[in-house]
């Protein structure tokens, strides 16, 4: 008992010494970079512009099921008049697609300063320990519910600190992938059917910061399979974005000067009038390694976001199934390039768009 209330002691002190502690040392990201962080920006001067979430998906190839989760909290204090928190699933099936949000006051939201605990309503994230997670939820009067254990299985990283998105100085975004690549399993049940995973491939991330929605618009794009996971978070017209991929336990970054994200096909969306990528190229070179991914878009589903300003544009967020397929290379002795691994499976990726009153 000592010795157990000791450690929680020294996680203390250390999540309190710094918000982002992982970034200035060697040490790997932790659950306490896992975080809730708004008390690190409060400071009375955009308050009401943050955004805070933790993201999960999954995907089970036997079953061809995917999901997408979202534990979210804007304005924590509801100084707009318009805070909320909200949990959002969407669910990808041979029945199609369902797509479905929760929202919920300020006041329904708990998130921990020391690890990844979040409650909204009666939906949680709990972290087991530094590699385990299990996250449980029920929106939409049941219609998707969800009792699901994640475990890392590639190592945590912090892809940025406070980086500049926006238009605006201070608008600013941390974004750690704490689970590039994970195995999932337990239960998710949508519309009275019910799923059981064991072992299929999932992922968790967790974005925060202060920005306009309007002013940030966003590729991103994520895959896992064996010993291979990509992740990219790349904005648009702006000079932010990485694209990071791991192999064999050895984590390469690439900077925006050195990758391009190419839509060479488009599909039109008929509801909101938009063009959404139907399928991209990957392409990276840091003289080193090299990346070639062709991303070919399975199913789309696009959220739209409203803000509560006048004559302000909505955002549309695209969340997109995909298959990725290509390969990675490491340069030899001779100057040459050897392969190094294949890609060929499916993952998620997101395109953004602002879309205009009507």
């Amino acid at each position: 008992m000592a010795h157990s209330l000791t450690a929680v002691v020294s996680v203390v002190a250390l999540c309190a010494m710094s918000p982002a502690h992982a970034l200035d040392s060697l040490e790997l990201p932790g659950p306490c970079d896992d975080a809730y962080h708004y008390r690190y920006f409060a400071n009375g001067e955009h308050d009401e512009n943050y955004i805070e979430w933790w993201y999960f998906n999954l995907y089970d190839v036997e079953q061809d099921v995917q999901a997408i989760f979202s534990y979210s909290i804007v304005d924590p204090e509801n100084h707009s008049g318009n805070g909320m928190s909200n949990v959002g699933v969407i669910t990808y099936t041979p029945d199609g697609i369902i797509a479905e949000s929760d929202t919920f006051s300020t006041e329904m939201f708990h998130g921990s300063y020391y690890e990844a605990d979040v409650d909204i309503g009666s939906n949680e994230v709990r972290t087991v320990d530094r590699d385990t997670y299990a996250i449980h939820g029920s929106i939409a009067n049941g219609l998707i519910s969800w009792d699901l254990t994640y475990t890392s299985r590639a190592e945590p990283w912090f892809s940025k600190d406070r980086g500049w998105v926006g238009i605006m100085p201070w608008e600013r975004m941390s974004w750690l992938v704490y689970m590039p690549a994970a195995s999932v399993s337990g239960t998710l049940e949508i519309d009275g059917r019910s799923y059981a995973f064991d072992g299929i491939n999932g992922y968790h991330d967790h974005n925060w910061g202060e920005w306009v929605p309007i002013n940030v618009m966003w590729n991103w794009f994520q895959f896992s399979e064996s010993e291979f996971s990509l992740e990219v978070g790349d904005f648009m017209l702006h000079p932010a974005g990485i694209l990071s991929v791991e192999f064999q336990g050895e984590r390469t970054d690439f900077l925006k000067l050195h990758y391009q994200v190419l839509h060479t096909r488009w599909q039109f969306d008929w509801e909101q009038f938009k063009l959404v990528p139907k399928k991209t190229w990957l392409l990276a070179d840091n003289g080193d390694k090299r990346l070639m991914v062709a991303v070919e878009t399975i199913q789309t589903e696009g959220l739209r976001m409203s803000l509560p300003v006048p004559l302000a544009p909505d955002v549309i967020i695209y969340e997109q199934t995909a298959g990725y397929s290509g390969g990675y290379w490491s340069k030899n002795a001779d100057d040459g390039w050897d392969l190094e691994w294949s890609l060929d499976g499916e993952g998620f990726k997101e395109y953004t768009v602002r879309k205009w009153l009507e």
